[in-house]
């Protein structure tokens, strides 16, 4: 539970919690639908389960290639979207305890400096570190949840059919949030490619994310209103990230448990170092091997170069631009998944694929069809709330 969960709410107000709890159950069942299909390419090549391989195998440079440029630009996206979030929070919700006042630009140069010498450490510090910050963000996320459902406001049960029509334009990140297959691989390595216990770990981990992101979306929503002053029309309407919607949530609430206060100014900033943490160890790794750097020290300031100053000018370049940028990353998330579906489409000859192929034919529509629905989207053709 990370950035996508933040940026939730944020996406939610438009077709409010009603409308945004049936889409995100939706979401689930999709997502679970698609981890069940790619089960079935990793089953076949189980202990060579790298997606860069399998594509190798099936498709040859050209089409490893395209793989590589693909992941590389979702981890640049999302480490982008990190940046940008962890340095409106630190502006909206840490640098205000202490009565310090900083431009946007000064709050991400912070938060690099924060963040990036963990990566000089190598990757043991780095899991060593989010093992910690896990346990804290855990905790934090509880007390947010079991104290904000005494504060959930009557509101979020009004049912306007009017306000469906915001859905096209959150359903991409809502399903994004949900979306975890990168871990695929590692589940069904780890469960002996047993197909029925990788499907329990599948129910089991999408139906508990999407139970607490439904709480969360409640919470958020009753902090903050839909619309009128300090509510969600005018943080979309401003660009706001998700530092000022913390921000909103508990300057509109003072009545709210010092300790919820806490712990959500605690749970957001906390949320965003993880995922920062994680998929920036998983882009310095893939950019050593991608270069072929050795590890010295320049090697290792090398490495942290290229892995951070393509996100850092994308910040710079489009400021305030924390969604937009985490929906091109939804894109590149499904161009992967489509990248899985056309490898397992090629095993139907030749192994026993236990997933129709009409069903895989039927997921890569409904897949190209979100892509479809996002880029439309950014030509700003689908209703805003804002």
């Amino acid at each position: 539970m990370g950035a996508g969960c933040l940026a939730m709410p944020l996406l939610s107000a438009g077709p409010n919690f009603i409308f945004s709890s049936i889409f995100l159950i939706i979401a689930g069942i999709l997502s679970y639908f698609i981890a069940i299909a790619s089960l079935e390419l990793f089953i076949v090549y189980k202990n060579n389960a790298n997606i860069t391989t399998i594509v190798n195998y099936n498709f040859g440079k050209f089409a490893v290639l395209f793989t590589m440029i693909i992941n590389g630009m979702l981890m640049y996206a999302l480490l982008s979207v990190y940046m940008s979030g962890g340095a409106d929070l630190l502006n909206k919700t840490v640098f205000p305890i202490f009565s310090v006042k900083m431009t946007t630009n000064h709050a991400l140069l912070i938060f690099l400096i924060l963040a990036i010498p963990v990566f000089t450490k190598g990757a043991s510090l780095v899991i060593q570190s989010n093992k910690i910050i896990f346990w804290i963000k855990l905790v934090t996320f509880l007390c947010v949840v079991s104290t904000g459902l005494f504060f959930l406001s009557d509101r979020l049960y009004s049912f306007v059919l009017t306000q469906i029509k915001y859905i096209p334009h959150a359903f991409p990140v809502l399903f994004g949030a949900l979306w975890f297959h990168f871990l695929i691989p590692i589940i069904a390595k780890i469960n002996n490619y047993n197909r029925d216990t990788c499907k329990r770990v599948f129910k089991i981990g999408l139906i508990l994310p999407t139970t607490l992101y439904i709480t969360w979306v409640a919470i958020m929503l009753s902090l903050i209103p839909r619309s009128g002053a300090n509510s969600f029309y005018t943080l979309l309407s401003s660009h706001s990230s998700v530092g000022g919607m913390i921000s909103l949530a508990l300057s509109n609430n003072p009545h709210v448990p010092r300790i919820m206060k806490i712990a959500l100014d605690l749970f957001s900033n906390i949320a965003l170092l993880t995922s920062f943490l994680t998929v920036g160890l998983s882009t310095y790794d893939y950019m050593r091997d991608a270069c072929k750097i050795n590890q010295t020290k320049i090697g290792v300031i090398l490495t942290l170069f290229i892995t951070m100053t393509p996100p850092v000018l994308l910040v710079l370049l489009f400021p305030n631009s924390f969604i937009m940028v985490l929906q091109q990353a939804i894109i590149l998330l499904m161009i992967t998944n489509l990248i899985t579906f056309v490898c397992l489409l090629k095993q139907y000859k030749t192994h026993d694929v236990q997933f129709k192929i009409t069903g895989v034919y039927f997921l890569m529509m409904i897949l190209i069809g979100l892509i479809g629905l996002q880029v439309v989207d950014n030509f700003k053709l689908l209703p805003i709330y804002s």
